[in-house]
């Protein structure tokens, strides 16, 4: 029996996680055209997870060991479950190279699971509180199937009792492992963040490089917008970056804007353009509130400016700290984009500061100090 129902478990969930990587793909299909070497991206994604990526989360020895641990055997027991269970390939070999598998990682979900018993106020809560148990839910259902293919066990040990509790692990561990990745559960971030590191917009930090991610504007199109009103306004591989965010909370802990109790939170403001983007979901980020939250949906006006305006000296701080390069970028970039688009620009009748951000302008101007412009005031040429 169990060799009929652990086949229909795997091959729904692959199915359904295909359909939501599609969804997911148009959502973020959303943004502006960006050129990118897609195929180029692919094959240089291994390296850059491995080596760009691990260089950063080794920066947090307990997470970085934990990472490797819970990722990789993860990655390593699905395929040998697909190969075992999936497709029936009743090898000893295989089988015992599936119990190793689950072992590894059954270890790094219950690294996760103590992280998660007092979790830093950085860290989100909700439905990552769930995780480590699903991870171990995964490894010890697979690892019990397992024994009988590796011969430790007799067939039909335990008879239908044991079929009904290896069915629940197993439903709950691909359910939120294989479907939830592509549906927005917390596995997303495995999905995107991959994919986000293939097809990042700034690709020359990858190997020691550098990139400053500044883009010239179209000044000669009137209809080309001016930085970022609207989630759309983004590129599609920057809407991909966001939806790649793990909600480390790195960002967070880091800015000295939310630590001044200014009125951003540059997680929140990340999570509440996914969750704009994913109309199917609609809950807040559970964690450090941020007075008047702004509706991220995709085609609605952003945040106010005083949100964004405090957003201005993140670049050094928190792209430094964050893992993987592509959690802080994106957020650093879409700040000085809406700032931008709250800039007074040369088209008339768009752009607008803060009354205090106005008033600043124009200091220089009644001192007279070296860029002081007339007939025109500082502010008015988005200085």
């Amino acid at each position: 029996m169990l060799n009929t129902l652990l086949p229909i478990l795997l091959f729904a969930a692959l199915g359904l996680a295909v359909l939501g990587a599609l969804r997911r793909v148009r959502m973020w299909r959303r943004g502006r055209p960006s050129k990118v070497n897609l195929i180029g991206g692919l094959l240089a994604m291994p390296r850059r997870y491995l080596v760009d990526l691990h260089h950063v989360v080794e920066r947090d020895k307990y997470m970085s060991k934990t990472h490797v641990a819970t990722a990789g055997g993860f990655v390593l027991s699905a395929v040998l479950a697909i190969l075992v269970h999936g497709f029936g390939l009743q090898s000893k070999i295989l089988g015992y190279a599936l119990l190793v598998a689950t072992v590894i990682m059954l270890s790094g979900a219950i690294f996760v699971f103590k992280r998660r018993l007092n979790p830093p106020s950085r860290l989100s809560k909700g439905p990552w509180m769930r995780l480590p148990k699903s991870l171990m839910a995964f490894a010890v259902s697979f690892f019990i199937a397992t024994l009988p293919v590796a011969g430790i066990l007799p067939a039909n040990t335990g008879g239908w009792v044991m079929v009904g509790i290896l069915g629940l692990g197993v439903l709950w561990g691909v359910s939120e492992l294989f479907f939830g990745m592509t549906w927005g559960g917390p596995m997303k971030h495995a999905f995107a963040g991959a994919l986000h590191l293939a097809w990042h917009r700034r690709a020359e930090r990858f190997g020691g490089g550098r990139s400053t991610g500044l883009k010239p504007l179209d000044l000669e199109d009137p209809n080309a917008p001016l930085g970022v009103e609207k989630p759309a306004d983004f590129t599609w591989n920057q809407l991909l970056g966001f939806d790649a965010c793990v909600q480390c909370g790195k960002c967070e802990a880091m800015c000295p804007a939310f630590a001044a109790g200014q009125p951003l939170n540059p997680k929140k403001l990340i999570q509440d353009m996914v969750i704009g983007l994913a109309r199917w979901h609609r809950r807040p980020v559970r964690r450090q509130p941020v007075p008047r939250q702004a509706d991220w949906r995709t085609r609605r006006p952003p945040a106010p400016a005083d949100r964004q305006w405090p957003g201005r000296c993140r670049n050094a701080v928190v792209v430094h700290h964050l893992p993987c390069l592509r959690r802080g970028m994106p957020d650093d970039d879409r700040a000085r984009r809406c700032h931008r688009r709250h800039a007074p620009p040369p088209h008339p009748g768009k752009g607008r500061y803060p009354e205090q951000g106005r008033r600043g302008a124009g200091q220089p101007d009644r001192h007279r100090q070296p860029w002081r412009l007339r007939p025109w005031r500082a502010h008015e040429l988005g200085c």
